[in-house]
């Protein structure tokens, strides 16, 4: 799950490579608003990148800031949706 601290981006992900490109689309909504956000560099959005490559379970999160020195976090949660003991035991494709 991607958010930002502004309240104007959320969307789910359910793969690494999803994660990482609802990362990037927050940022770029994020520049386009009247604040224009935008990184200082890149440290922060590499390290969001290879935490969820890695499957970390602590994920940093980025630091925008606007023109007028405000700033706004975008915010990686991870969330695992396990199977219950009853479905990991039903051969593939099968649903209870």
């Amino acid at each position: 799950m991607v958010y930002d601290s502004l309240g104007e981006t959320f969307e789910v992900a359910v793969s690494h490579d999803a994660a990482i490109l609802c990362v990037q689309e927050s940022i770029t909504f994020l520049r386009k608003t009247e604040q224009c956000y935008s990184r200082k560099d890149n440290n922060e959005y590499n390290a969001v990148k290879t935490a969820i490559q890695t499957d970390c379970d602590e994920l940093p999160s980025i630091t925008l800031y606007g023109k007028d020195n405000t700033t706004c976090e975008v915010i990686v949660v991870k969330r695992t949706i396990r199977k219950s003991p009853q479905e990991a035991q039903l051969p593939s494709g099968q649903a209870s």
